[in-house]
């Protein structure tokens, strides 16, 4: 997400504000995805009073065999280059 902000950054082009960015985890596997949702719980925080300086997002995991009924058989994903040069999703 900040690659993708700081590329619109670098090109002038969030004059506006930068876009709001929804990530998403799509999960295929045998066992129910059981990680944690949220950036902040790979932090080692010491002391709860810096919890507003740490960056925070959850992410909203699908898991797809359950919400289509359907395995994956092959998955690729498309990027537009012209917008998105060097940026791994």
């Amino acid at each position: 997400m900040v690659k993708i902000w700081e590329l619109l950054l670098n090109q002038k082009q969030a004059h506006k504000g930068l876009p709001v960015i929804i990530p998403l985890v799509v999960y295929h596997g045998r066992e129910k995805w059981g990680a944690e949702k949220t950036l902040s719980h790979l932090f080692l925080l010491q002391d709860t009073a810096l919890s507003p300086y740490i960056p925070d997002f959850e992410y909203i995991p699908i898991d797809w065999l359950k919400f289509y009924n359907h395995p994956i058989y092959f998955l690729e994903t498309f990027v537009d280059t012209e917008r998105f040069k060097g940026i791994c999703y």
